[in-house]
């Protein structure tokens, strides 16, 4: 079943926040303060255990995650109240947030500390003093302790914080200039330590958003025998390490695949149960619908990769042919299945699903046979796989291709990456050839009255998307802000008209004038039928955040459903990538958020919330027509290469 997914109109697009809190762990166990006295549970003596059947590492990068919300120490109780195994060896490392709890499972984060979970403990055994956790050192060394003080017959891997797929895992708040952890960097940290001791493992996790991309399990292959992670932002509580580890020390010979199993299925449980919890206290919104988790056999990435090849050569060569040709591409990428997609503006993940990206262009005629072999070599190395109600059709391997930030600095960030040079090679050829043009948009608006918008639009770069929205001049020349908006026309990979009738169709949010943009199109199966369903976003404040509160409509329906939003600050510099919260009550306080745009630059200048405030309630999107506007009208039409055009004032009289 295919999802056709548009991209988000500029106003959405542009001012999207970039971190959101990522709740990554769950909140479970208890805290058993050792014979010391101590919340670290004291120091263990260093003799090393008898070989165990696994060992399995967790690195720890605590972030503001754990400063703002102590999200790490809750997961660590629940890793201390799973059931132990003397045949299973858990150390963990933790570090990177700026904090310090002297009653807390871990009473300093600033200093990398190394443990061992033992009778139910958290046992410390190595104070390393400030360290940075992002560098590739501090993750082999770590990995080489722990292999040479827990032996095992297997050992596996899980990282955990903010992740952000090809752009790095990880943030350090004791060095916050430091970049996130590049795959470069994690390979470095993998091979020193496979050099030192040997150590190969069987399983590598993430509990991070975004991190079961191609490149990510091309750089880990060989490194591990499999990978378990999300495609998609993870929301809620992150994995279900109480079930994992209980699963794990009551079987401890379980081969990675199960092993890889019983991480899934008890994230996609535990996720269903607190949504269910959250939705019976009054959330207005379920966070599960969207999240997805497979496990990727290692061995068999290199048939992707080999794939690749000839199918990147040929979308070179065909995106390079002309304009045309480079926008049917583009458009089939901005109808893909894709991820991270609440990223700032200058840091977009833009990730797209590689088997529905195939697929796309195999069936639009752009590719022949390679499509196809890409499509069946990632389903076959995805050996595991669960998706939410709203990402059934994601195939579990996700891969970067430029849609929203077409930049060169990107691309050669990208051609860093260990990876395909076929492919790397596409994405670079595709970003140059946009580079190289002269984008331009004309949209002509004269042939409008009384009600009816008549507009010609020609653009070298397609139309990407359309909005009508209602403006008003402010103090400062030639910008003006934007008090509410509709979309009129999303998707079209050439130029031509627009036709709607202007004083129709608008929307409004619980009862007030909104702007609303359409994010996705997708197709979904429905009592046994495929429809279409969209989803809108609406820009808003919510108890002064800026979040954007998602509603569907099912094809043929009036009803728009609220289903989630995604939260966020307006400014960070880190490249990982935010997660989603639809954790909104109905007494949560509500402003419209009103963008200032620039008609010069023809950009946002800014996003600030509505002096009035209302309750979020039950949240009531509808569509409703207006008898009369004051404030001027004016269309936007954006093409695929980013650029937007917004119009002068459209004639009107109604």
């Amino acid at each position: 079943m295919g999802e056709n997914k548009v991209s988000r109109l500029a106003f959405v697009r542009w001012v999207i926040a970039c971190i959101i809190p990522i709740v990554l762990f769950g909140c479970g166990g208890s805290i058993d303060s050792g014979n010391s006295g101590s919340a670290d549970g004291g120091r263990a003596d260093n003799a090393s255990p008898p070989q165990a059947a696994a060992t399995v590492m967790i690195y720890v990068v605590g972030s503001d995650l754990e400063s703002k919300s102590n999200q790490a120490s809750n997961n660590l109780k629940d890793l201390v109240a799973a059931t132990a195994s003397k045949d299973v060896n858990v150390v963990v490392t933790t570090g990177a947030a700026n904090k310090k709890d002297p009653a807390g499972l871990v009473t300093d984060w600033t200093t990398v500390r190394r443990y061992v979970v033992q009778n139910g403990k958290l046992q410390l055994k190595e104070d390393l003093g400030k360290a940075n956790m992002l560098e590739s050192k501090t993750l082999s060394d770590f990995v080489i302790w722990a292999r040479n003080a827990y032996p095992a017959t297997n050992y596996r891997l899980v990282m955990w914080d903010h992740g952000g797929g090809t752009q790095g895992f990880g943030t350090d708040e004791m060095f916050p200039d430091s970049p996130s952890m590049s795959l470069p960097a994690m390979q470095t940290a993998l091979a020193t330590a496979k050099q030192q001791t040997g150590i190969h493992f069987d399983l590598i996790g993430f509990d991070a958003c975004l991190m079961a991309t191609t490149e990510v399990a091309s750089a880990l292959a060989p490194y591990a025998d499999y990978l378990a992670a999300s495609e998609e932002l993870e929301p809620g509580s992150g994995w279900d390490y109480r079930t994992v580890f209980s699963s794990l020390a009551a079987q401890p010979t379980m081969d990675p695949v199960q092993f890889g199993r019983i991480i899934t299925d008890s994230y996609i449980a535990r996720q269903k149960k607190e949504s269910d919890e959250q939705v019976a206290s009054g959330a207005l919104a379920r966070a599960d619908s969207d999240i997805t988790f497979s496990v990727t056999d290692l061995s068999r990435v290199a048939a992707i990769t080999e794939a690749l090849a000839p199918f990147a050569d040929e979308l070179s060569s065909y995106a390079q042919r002309s304009t045309d040709n480079w926008t049917r591409l583009a458009r089939e990428r901005v109808l893909t299945t894709s991820f991270g997609a609440m990223s700032s503006h200058n840091h977009i993940a833009d990730l797209a699903d590689l088997g529905v990206f195939a697929d796309r262009l195999t069936a639009a005629g752009i590719t022949t046979d390679t499509g196809r072999r890409v499509s069946s070599a990632v389903r076959n190395a995805v050996v595991y796989r669960v998706n939410g109600q709203l990402a059934l059709s994601a195939t579990g391997l996700s891969i970067y291709f430029p849609s929203r930030q077409l930049t060169q600095d990107d691309s050669t960030q990208y051609a860093k990456l260990d990876f395909s040079p076929s492919y790397k090679s596409l994405i670079n050829a595709y970003v140059k050839f946009a580079d190289l043009q002269t984008p331009l948009i004309t949209i002509d608006t004269s042939r409008s009255s009384g009600a009816m918008l008549r507009a010609a639009v020609t653009s070298a770069f397609g139309q990407k998307d359309a909005g009508l929205y209602m403006t008003s001049p402010t103090q400062t020349p030639g910008v003006v802000q934007v008090l509410a908006g509709r979309p009129i026309g999303v998707g079209s990979s050439l130029s031509g008209g627009i036709t709607t009738k202007m004083d129709d169709e608008w929307y409004w949010l619980n009862g007030r004038l909104a702007t609303v943009e359409l994010l996705a199109d997708e197709t979904r199966m429905i009592d046994g039928a495929e429809q279409t369903v969209s989803s809108l976003g609406v820009g808003v404040f919510v108890n002064n955040e800026f979040s954007v509160l998602v509603f569907e409509r099912v094809e043929g329906s009036e009803t728009l459903t609220f289903v989630g939003r995604y939260e966020g600050e307006s400014s960070s510099s880190i490249s990982v990538s935010p997660r989603t919260d639809n954790d909104i009550k109905s007494t949560d306080k509500v402003a419209l958020a009103i963008v200032s745009y620039d008609l010069v630059k023809q950009d946002v200048v800014s996003v600030q919330p509505s002096e009035m405030t209302f309750d979020a309630g039950k949240l009531e999107l509808k569509q409703l027509g207006v008898q009369s506007v004051t404030s001027d009208l004016r269309m936007m039409v954006s093409d695929f290469r980013e650029t937007s055009q917004m119009t002068a004032p459209i004639p009107h009289s109604f």
